[in-house]
This record gives structure tokens, sequence and C-alpha cells, in this order.
């Protein structure tokens, strides 16, 4: 009977929008409202309405063209009409019909993106060129893309996430600056058209992750010298400034998309952590972790670094007590890159506590006591280091499934892949990885270089697509 009302009052009568302006207020307040191209207006009420309840009927009014209309007055009473999420309804007045889409919880657009690897002047040209578009996202001769969940919805790049990995890796005794200033000048473009961005730190943005060949992320010399992993001198020096990039990020980020930013770090407290963080955006939760959720522990000339179990006993705490937030999860890691494999990087990460702090201590030494069973010198690729490694993805994932429809994504492994993940309790979620915004967009028979992710108030993620900048 909607449509039939609908395609009657299209070919009956003048367009309202055309003519005359309609708007529906809930308690006296103007909504979010958001023209979609099949011509209706999806009006976005808040993310706790419950449709069609005397409460709600009750604070339904009109105005049109800013004068107030009486509900009564126009067919059908839109106060006592039975609303459907999503579903077209069309509402006459005057001669005139007026489409609208209601919804409970307000949508929006995030775009996703990973590894930029940005420490060279190419390198940098390139990504530029890449966010511009990112910006430029259902602007007027920007990208179009739609969703086939919200017919007419246009996706605009409401927040923008990177995945971490900001720069890159030089070799030991390679002269080079560390300088974070290519990814800033790279990402500038979000922060001057006032559209929320927030990166995350990786591994080769961190000091305490290795590679095969020794070199370090953002960490090869200082800015007098060559020396590694000194406080003074190289690692710190380089940790620090990517993770106060990041907090500049989300600090300009909360400042543009109006929200809050609480850091959740060890009940214990380290000397330095990764400084994990969470924020709400319109109705949806996010959960960061600078590189992931477990660090390795490391110590620095006597400064503890690390990100242990005690944190994500925190973080556990902090689920429990926001549990009825919609929730979305980023990290730079996967939970699983190819599966348990000695040439999977990423399981090594998991594990990864068999490393020496630089005084030639056991990294496990500087834990809290509670913490060992979480922690072992076995290498990665044996069956007691595997053993880890799974203890702390279960214990992630536990706490990842206690949040409101958590989805999870994920950058590092330069693939695009999906894996559900599995709590102990059978619950299951969707882990989302994505290749580096650098490549050419073709990887293991997927195409695209970034997320963009149509996302609901009270609801999370809806719908996911695989975009190439």
């Amino acid at each position: 009977m909607k449509k039939k009302l609908l395609n009657m009052c299209l070919g009956l009568l003048f367009c309202g929008s055309a003519m005359a302006q309609m708007e529906i207020l809930y308690d006296g307040a103007s909504l979010t409202t958001t023209t979609l191209t099949d011509g209706t207006t999806l009006v976005q009420f808040p993310e706790d309405v419950v449709f069609n309840t005397t409460d709600f009927q009750n604070k339904i009014s009109v105005t049109v063209d800013g004068s107030s209309v009486a509900n009564n007055a126009i067919v059908p009473n839109p106060a006592t009409t039975f609303i459907t999420d999503n579903e077209i309804e069309t509402f006459v007045y005057g001669g005139k019909a007026y489409s609208f889409r209601f919804t409970a919880g307000e949508y929006f657009t995030v775009v996703m993106f990973s590894d930029p690897h940005v420490d060279t002047e190419d390198i940098k040209n390139s990504v530029t060129t890449k966010t511009a578009a990112m910006a430029n996202l259902g602007k007027e001769g920007g990208r179009v893309i739609t969703f086939s969940t919200l017919p007419g919805y246009t996706a605009k790049a409401d927040l923008v996430m990177c995945l971490g990995d900001m720069d890159e890796d030089k070799p030991v005794n390679t002269s080079y600056d560390g300088s974070t200033g290519y990814f800033e000048a790279a990402t500038a473009v979000f922060h001057e058209n006032s559209i929320p961005f927030i990166t995350l730190a990786g591994n080769h943005d961190i000091h305490c992750d290795y590679f095969n060949d020794g070199s370090k992320g953002m960490t090869s010399g200082s800015p007098t010298s060559n020396v590694l992993y000194t406080s003074a001198g190289g690692g710190q020096y380089w940790t620090e400034k990517a993770l106060n990039l990041v907090k500049t990020t989300y600090n300009n980020a909360a400042e543009d998309g109006s929200f809050t930013v609480e850091t959740i770090n060890s009940t214990t407290g380290a000397d330095n952590e990764p400084g994990h963080f969470t924020f709400k955006y319109k109705g949806v939760r996010f959960y960061c972790a600078n590189n992931y959720w477990w660090q390795k522990p490391w110590d620095d000339n006597g400064s503890k670094y690390y990100s242990a179990k005690s944190t994500l006993d925190a973080l556990s705490t902090y689920v429990d007590n926001h549990s009825t937030d919609a929730s979305i999860w980023v990290s730079h890691f996967p939970f699983r890159a190819a599966g348990w494999t000695t040439e999977d990087a990423s399981e090594r990460w998991w594990l990864d506590q068999n490393y020496q702090g630089e005084n030639g201590a056991d990294s496990k030494s500087i834990l809290p006591s509670g913490d060992s069973e979480y922690y072992t010198s076995a290498a990665f690729t044996t069956e007691e280091g595997k053993a880890v490694a799974q203890k702390k993805k279960d214990y992630l994932a536990d706490i990842v499934v206690k949040s409101k429809n958590p989805a999870h994504f994920s950058g590092h492994a330069h693939i695009n892949h999906i894996l559900d993940v599995t709590a102990t309790n059978g619950t299951k979620f969707t882990d989302r990885s994505v290749q580096p915004i650098t490549s050419t967009g073709e990887s293991n028979g997927y195409a695209g270089n970034a997320f963009v992710v149509l996302c609901k108030g009270g609801v999370g993620v809806v719908e996911v697509q695989r975009v190439t900048f």
C-alpha cells in the first residue's frame, strides 16, 4: 500500500521538496536529515528512539516552510502512521507530496586505509592523491559510492582512519631523520577540511619491534646521530614522535568531530605504553589499538615499556561499562593473516616475547607478576609459542565479543582478507584486513586498497565496500 501511495502521489501531485519544505520535528527539535538520490529525505532520529510507541507519537510534530501544521491535517497523520525503519513514508499536505525515510540512529561513512609507509617524496605525492580523493568523496566532482542496504545514500568521508605503519624502516647506519613530515603532509587534507582523521601506530612506527635486517620502525638515526636504542638518541625518540603524531590526529579529530577521546592503559602502569584509546562517534564506539593491544615488553635503560595483560584487564573493565555501545575495533594487526605458518609474520608479533631488553635483560622480568602465563621465551614456531599466542588471541576475542555488534578492521598483512574470529564462548565476529594504500588495488583476487564502511548509530557496521583510490 505504501508503494502504491507513493506512486500515486508522485504521479498526481507536485513534488513537495520542489515548492515547499516539510520538516519532521521530534520533541520540538530538528533532526539530522539527508537528501537521498531517490528524492526522499532521510530523517535520522536518536538511536534510542522506539518507533510506534505512545511516547514516540506524542513527540512528533511537523512544520511546512517553518510554520507549524497540525498532525491531523496531514495524510496520513505522521504521529499515528506505522513507521518502519528505512521504508519510504509519503505524506500529503496542501496538494503536495513529501517523501521520507525514517531511521533510528544516524548513518555515517568511515573510510579506512593502512600501511602507507610514507618515507619519500614520491610516496607522499602518491598518497596525497589518494587522500584528496577520499576527502572529496560524495562531493561535486568527487567519487560516488552507494550502498545496497540504504538506496539513494551517497558515501562521504565523515571519518577517516589510517590503521598504522605511517612510515617505513630504514637499514641500520643509513642516514635518515625519521621524520613524520611526509605522512603529515599527505594526510593534512582531512583536518584542513574539518574531516575527523585518526591514525594508529604500526610495527614500523614503534621502537621495540624489529626486522630480520636489524632495522627499526622510525628508529634509525636521531636528530644528531645514528645511534639506536637509546632514550636520548634513536628508538625511544622516534617512538615518542610516532605516538605524539597519533595523539595530534585524534585531538584534531575530536575537535573536527565533536567527540571525546579516552585512553586505556594498564592498571599497574608501565613507564611507557602505546596509548590505546577509545571514542564514541555518532552513536558508535571505536576501540583503537596502537600497533595491537598486546605489546612486547621491553626494557629501555631501565624504563619499562609494555602493554601487557594488565592493559587487557583495563580494556575488559571498560567494555563491561560500555557494553551497550555499538562497537568498531581497529588495530594494525589482524587476528591471523594466513594461519599458523612459520612464514606468517603476524603470528610472530602475537607471540613476540622472546626479545631481550637492550641491556640483555629478559623482557619477561619486567612484567607484572600476574602476567606470566601469557609470556614465554619459546620461539613462535614452537607448539609452546603457538599456544601462548593463541591464549592471547582468545583473551582479546573474549573481550571484543562483550561489546555490541563488534566488527574488527586491520592492516599489516599487505593482503585483503576476511576472517571470522570465534571467542571461547562460540560467539563470532569478522576481522577485515586491507592491503596497503600505496598498492595497485589488486591482491589475491580482491580489488580495493581501502574500506568504505557504512555505519549507523546504535548498530555499528551496516555494509563494507572495498574501494580502490
